[in-house]
């Protein structure tokens, strides 16, 4: 489980920093001042675009339409990707099934890209929103917002372990069987019936 543990860790990581993105989306979206009509909510500053305010529907919209789907997607996401990383058997495929992982974590983006115009991407990507200061914006770009998210990996990498123990239960038995010949079960295993001994059989008799 050692070389899943470390998969995982990067694996959470990745997904960490998709949160992070969402946590500054999520903070754009409610800490936006609050306008009544929706000609308050904009206005052009040296050809740039400030969003001063939402309205109240703006903020159940983009709630509903942006950060639940986001966080549900990170959600089944990490779920169906930490099993799927748990129950490959050979080490090379887990890395690639970690980089498959992450590019779908991507198809998001990998849309935004394709389809919108540069000229549309440049006008989003300058646009300003105008935010109400609050102390969990400061706590949360300082360092115990950091803590937090290096505790929510670790977090995440003992709740993948929990589990799918039972599958790493089962292969650190198979494991025994497969060094150890004079073990009943080892006549399951072809490595001990062999006359050239298997890499690891024969580097386990190493001292």
């Amino acid at each position: 489980p050692y070389l899943f543990l470390g998969v995982e860790f990067m694996f959470s990581c990745f997904l960490m920093s998709t949160l992070s993105e969402i946590r500054g989306l999520m903070f754009q979206i409610w800490f936006s001042p609050l306008v009544r009509h929706r000609r308050h909510t904009l206005e052009e500053l040296e050809q740039k675009t400030v969003v001063v305010g939402l309205m109240f529907t703006d903020y159940v919209l983009f709630t509903v339409g942006l950060i639940i789907p986001k966080l549900v997607f990170v959600g089944m996401l990490w779920y169906m990707g930490t099993a799927l990383l748990a129950f490959t058997q050979e080490m090379t495929n887990m890395c690639y099934r970690a980089m498959m992982l992450v590019c779908i974590s991507q198809a998001d983006h990998m849309l935004y890209t394709s389809f919108l115009s540069t000229s549309k991407r440049d006008w989003v990507e300058k646009t300003q929103v105008a935010q109400l200061p609050r102390d969990c914006m400061r706590w949360g770009s300082a360092w115990p917002g950091e803590f937090v998210k290096l505790s929510g990996v670790v977090l995440s990498m003992i709740v993948s372990f929990m589990l799918f123990r039972s599958e790493f239960k089962v292969r650190s038995l198979c494991w025994t069987c497969a060094q150890q010949c004079d073990l009943l079960c080892s006549k399951a295993f072809n490595v001990c019936g062999q006359q050239r001994a298997h890499f690891w059989a024969w580097l386990h008799t190493i001292h």
